[in-house]
């Protein structure tokens, strides 16, 4: 998941809360960085 510049701590939370319900490791992912490198990297 690429989070919103805004409000990063959302996608964080979200993470949390698939490890917290024990998903397998690399299930979902956050993304932190900034729009140029997202774009670069697709």
């Amino acid at each position: 998941m690429r989070h919103s510049n805004v409000c990063p701590g959302s996608a964080l939370a979200i993470e949390r809360a698939f490890e917290d319900a024990e998903f397998p490791e690399g299930v979902f992912s956050v993304v932190l960085t900034d729009h140029e490198t997202v774009e670069t990297l697709i």
